[in-house]
């Protein structure tokens, strides 16, 4: 008989005391917790005397929740073995992101469902929600395994009890199903994110999940989650090797030919490589076929959040890996031909925001009062600065909340202080040509940059901002809260409400004001980060930014028109934000 944990020795005689769980002290009247006399002071006695309470106990929870409607009947696990509890665990984690998913689709316009999520602010979940996922990730992410079990146990307890499960504390396997649960939670955290920053993301639905608690059902096709595309079924067969040994035998062959390696691209890959396999339902690559590839190839295109030449970069990654399994024998052949799409020569529908809508903007409150918005997603001093550097530097967001107090320096052999946008220090670039040197208008220097650079120096920040610095220095996970936060704002109170104007359409009117100036292509092409036209780009040293006429550069970003530039008061931040 297990000993219940629920034993404590008061005095001379040992009590059982049970705490009574949150969602049933309203059916015991308000009381909190169950505490008896066990009226020994023998332990032998006392405990087992305890643990037929304990299980009377159990059974009156059991009654009350079932009266209550909220739960079924708990099953006999006493012959569960780990693995069943480990599969309990697997059915909270799908349990869990199939919850976030019903909670955000009363919500979910067709648009969304299609895929084209990036341009609704319905998709985004609330800040306080927000806030309260950030808190917890921070409390998973340093908490033990033990502490999980006396901090969270009763939540996963809550959900578990759906399908009649319950783990007891007094259970052999209490710390290994704490420990999947931990995890579980960890990877929701990550999907939880994805689906705020507009990503589609399929997983199997809990019902998929057939473990101990389940009766036996009919044969029958189960339907997966909602939102995903599966490629047909077709026969092949298993070579026991997947695409992340492809990857690794890549990685290899490439650093033998002494050719560099990214990181930033590893990445790339390692996360299509795990977009393939989920919404394909593939692993081994022998059972990999161009059906499977143009199937990828059509949901990138049908979920709406990837530009023509990502996609092709995407299927690139896939169609790669095999040729590289085909070069070791691992598969007869690789697929080829004809998978990429023709990218066309205006493939950018994004435009840029008038005269009026720049004045609109920055004569509100943030940027003219130094006021912030106190939202989870609104970035706090990003608010002002993003939106700002993006219109009058033409960077985009992704490089503005990657600025460091490494990357605010002059230009090599001249006093010009300049944005150095770099890949050094694990950031990332969205291409080659990126990566330069951006003059820094004067007046933004006199409107607190400086400042940002010395508070960041002073702590040893990677990052100029506090937001991206609390959040773990996720930067790409800070510029997609951004991103909601504007298209949310953006309409809300500025009443832009055009499809087609986002914060990348700053860079438009960046451009647009060089051409207002007359700046010539060339400059124009050297701060915008865009390549040179032919051939003659793809030779040279690819390490470090091509020189620039840094005098010219600077001369036209000084000169640029931008009236409401006198105006702007940049926030006033204190010592710890």
């Amino acid at each position: 008989m297990p000993l219940p944990t629920h034993v404590t020795k008061r005095g001379d005689k040992f009590h059982y005391v049970r705490r009574i769980p949150d969602d049933l002290v309203a059916a015991f009247g308000g009381r909190e917790r169950i505490q008896r006399s066990l009226r020994t002071a023998d332990k032998a006695a006392a405990f087992s005397e305890a643990a037929k309470i304990n299980a009377a106990v159990e059974r009156q929870f059991e009654e009350a929740r079932a009266k209550g409607g909220l739960a079924v009947s708990l099953q006999d696990m006493s012959d569960w073995t780990s693995s069943d509890w480990l599969e309990v665990a697997r059915w909270f984690e799908a349990r869990l992101i199939q919850d976030d998913l019903e909670r955000r689709l009363p919500r979910y316009s067709g648009r969304i469902l299609l895929g084209d999520a990036a341009r609704s602010s319905d998709l985004w979940s609330e800040d306080k929600l927000c806030q309260e996922q950030i808190d917890l990730r921070r409390r998973l992410d340093d908490i033990t395994v033990d502490r999980y079990v006396s901090e969270r146990i009763k939540n996963v307890n809550a959900i578990i009890r759906r399908v009649g499960v319950s783990m007891l504390p007094t259970s052999e396997f209490l710390l290994p199903f704490a420990a999947a649960c931990l995890k579980a939670e960890l990877n929701f955290d990550d999907i939880f994110w994805r689906r705020e920053r507009g990503e589609v993301v399929a997983w199997p639905h809990p019902d998929e999940i057939t473990g101990r608690w389940r009766r036996p059902r009919p044969a029958e096709a189960v339907s997966t989650a909602p939102l995903e595309i599966v490629a047909p079924a077709v026969a092949a067969s298993r070579v026991g090797k997947t695409l992340a040994d492809c990857q690794k035998k890549w990685k290899e062959s490439r650093t033998l030919a002494k050719k560099s390696v990214r990181e930033a691209y590893l990445r790339e890959m390692t996360n299509t490589i795990e977009l393939f396999e989920t919404t394909q339902k593939i692993v081994d690559i022998g059972e990999i076929t161009r059906k499977h590839v143009i199937a990828f190839r059509s949901h990138l295109s049908a979920s709406g959040k990837y530009e023509i030449a990502t996609i092709n970069k995407k299927c690139s990654f896939i169609t790669t890996l095999l040729s590289e399994a085909e070069s070791h024998a691992w598969i007869d052949s690789a697929v080829r031909g004809n998978i990429h799409l023709d990218v066309p020569e205006d493939d950018d529908n994004r435009e840029p925001y008038g005269k009026n809508e720049l004045q609109r903007i920055f004569s509100h409150r943030i940027f003219t009062g130094g006021e912030l918005i106190s939202r989870a997603k609104a970035g706090r001093e990003l608010q002002f600065w993003l939106p700002a550097l993006s219109c009058m530097h033409g960077l985009i967001s992704s490089e503005i909340v990657q600025l460091g107090p490494d990357t605010i320096v002059p230009y090599p052999d001249t006093d010009i202080l300049c944005f150095k946008i770099t890949t050094a220090g694990g950031r990332t670039v969205k291409e080659l040509a990126r990566r330069r040197y951006m003059p820094i208008r004067r007046e933004f220097l006199d409107k607190g940059l400086l400042d940002l650079v010395e508070r960041a120096r002073r702590k040893g920040w990677r990052t100029l901002w506090s937001a991206v610095e609390e959040r773990g220095k996720e930067t790409q996970l800070v510029a997609s809260m951004f991103s909601a936060f504007w298209s949310d704002f953006s309409r809300r109170e500025l009443k832009i409400t055009d499809d087609d104007k986002m914060l990348y359409s700053f860079r438009h009117d960046f451009e647009d004001a060089m051409k207002a100036n007359g700046t010539p292509k060339h400059i124009k092409d050297n701060l915008m980060g865009h390549a040179e036209a032919g051939t003659g780009r793809r030779y040279g040293t690819r390490r470090q930014p091509e020189p620039a006429p840094i005098g010219e550069l600077d001369a036209v970003i000084q000169a640029l028109n931008w009236p409401f530039l006198e105006k702007l008061v940049a926030p006033r931040f204190t010592d710890g934000k």
